[in-house]
């Protein structure tokens, strides 16, 4: 499976945003914030300074949504990264509760 910069590659559309994320290790450990781009249900296009700080794979944290992924780095070029998410979204504890459901 290969995701590249190309709009024909995508799995799933990908909707204009403008959004702060977290990205934090594996481990728990803050790593560093960026902003997202666009967006999909498959991937993101994110901003970041520091290439060196974005792990491989990492958790993917939208303050916004209250939303957690799993990501990994699919493509890097100069200040922008593509990712493709690994998990679902999770839901935040009132949003489990209004559909009925607890993950």
């Amino acid at each position: 499976m290969s995701i590249t910069t190309g709009e024909n590659n995508r799995r799933a559309p990908r909707q204009r945003v403008l959004k702060t994320v977290k990205i934090y290790r594996l481990n728990g450990a803050h790593a560093v914030d960026c902003q997202v781009r666009d967006m999909s249900d498959t991937g993101a296009r994110i901003v970041i300074k520091d290439q060196l700080a974005l792990p491989n794979e990492f958790k993917f944290v939208l303050p916004s949504e209250d939303s957690t992924r799993i990501a990994k780095v699919v493509w890097r070029k100069g200040d922008l990264a593509g990712i493709v998410f690994l998990s679902e979204r999770t839901l935040p504890p009132t949003e489990r509760l209004q559909n009925g459901s607890m993950i």
